[in-house]
């Protein structure tokens, strides 16, 4: 679900990106905007509310499909596979791929999406841990506010906490 949210979230965001560079020039009863000049409307370019939320929604959904694609298949395959390792995401990315290329209706083109989607996400998964030094010990003591086991405090910060020791109530979590 968070990642349908996460994705539907996106398309929002590029499809009012997309509305604010080519606004549908329709100047009806109902439109958002419109008269003489930037300043006598909330946009400069007369359009219909239906025509802005139907051009943010379009892209809202589609992302929201494709992560939601990629989220579920990557689950199904660690599930089905049972290992959590970087061909589960080009499992999911060929979903993902195939999904963004179905509008199409060409099996070659779906199956080119798919394949580049899918090593794409694989490369990602695979280099992801060494380029953020990403491991699960690291990331819970993030989460939880926990020091890693090998900080030590410096000279300076030791004397400090012991000139305002109301400053540094607790002690670091072991």
């Amino acid at each position: 679900m968070k990642a349908v949210t996460a994705g539907a979230g996106l398309g929002t965001f590029v499809g009012s990106c997309i509305m604010a560079w080519s606004p549908e020039n329709m100047p009806e009863k109902g439109r958002l905007g419109g008269g003489e000049g930037f300043f006598r409307g909330f946009s400069p370019t007369p359009t219909r509310m239906s025509t802005t939320i139907a051009g943010m929604a379009r892209p809202a959904v589609f992302f929201g499909a494709v992560a939601g694609a990629f989220a579920t298949v990557d689950c199904i395959a660690e599930e089905a596979r049972g290992e959590r390792d970087s061909w589960n995401a080009a499992i999911g990315g060929a979903a993902a791929g195939m999904l963004m290329a179905a509008k199409t209706r060409r099996f070659d083109y779906m199956a080119g999406a798919a394949l580049g989607t899918a090593l794409l996400c694989f490369a990602v998964d695979m280099c992801g841990p060494a380029l953020s030094e990403y491991n699960d010990k690291r990331m819970e003591n993030k989460i939880m506010g926990v020091r890693s086991l090998e900080y030590e405090d410096s000279d300076r910060l030791k004397g400090l906490k012991e000139m305002y020791p109301y400053a540094y109530k607790a002690g670091p979590k072991a």
